[in-house]
């Protein structure tokens, strides 16, 4: 790659060095050596693998859960005093703004380049009922057991893991829409956002 002046240079440097596109709130590779944790991931996988409803492999599943998992665990940590939900009505209870919410926290690993995370929260769909995967969120926020979804990405070469997007649930379902190719929905972030239904997070200065 060639670059054009030291001005050029340098801003390079910053934005593939910083994750400025998103707010650090935790880092978790204290984790992977958790005894506890550990067995608790490898449970919870087994039985999402046994699920009637799963289609994918254990190794998919063991990922996913792995995943899901660090990102509750540092979503509650960077939430003082809070609380881990039951898993399926919530993942954690606690207060990130104002008021106690309870939330469900949706993670996904990257590599750590602000040039590779996705435009748009995108969403799977289960192979098996051909349901939009984040159908349990909407059964949650209808029968009014969820307040709040966000969106995490974890960093696979240090495990820091950043709040991009949190978006209230009680709207949510109304913003999913139905992607192309190899993305089965996705949620309308921008016109979620636009509407007040979702706060997109940044760096703190």
């Amino acid at each position: 790659m060639v670059i054009g002046t030291v001005k050029d240079y340098i801003e390079n440097i910053v934005i593939k060095g910083n994750n400025r596109k998103m707010k650090k709130i935790a880092n978790v590779k204290h984790l992977r050596y958790d005894e506890k944790f550990i067995d608790e991931t490898q449970e919870l996988a087994h039985i999402n693998f046994k699920s009637p409803n799963n289609s994918r492999s254990y190794e998919e599943v063991l990922k996913d859960t792995l995943q899901g998992k660090l990102g509750e665990g540092g979503l509650k940590e960077s939430i003082p005093n809070s609380r881990f939900g039951d898993g399926i009505k919530n993942d954690v209870i606690g207060i990130m703004d104002k008021e106690e919410e309870r939330i469900d926290a949706k993670a996904s690993m990257w590599d750590g380049d602000d040039d590779t995370l996705p435009k748009w929260w995108n969403i799977g769909r289960n192979e098996k009922s051909g349901l939009c995967s984040y159908n349990n969120i909407f059964v949650q926020a209808n029968s009014n057991n969820l307040d709040t979804v966000v969106k995490l990405y974890i960093n696979e070469n240090n495990y820091d893991v950043f709040l991009r997007w949190k978006a209230d649930a009680q709207t949510f379902e109304s913003y999913i829409c139905k992607g192309n190719f190899d993305i089965p929905f996705y949620y309308n972030v921008w016109i979620a956002i636009k509407n007040g239904d979702c706060i997109e997070y940044k760096e703190e200065a």
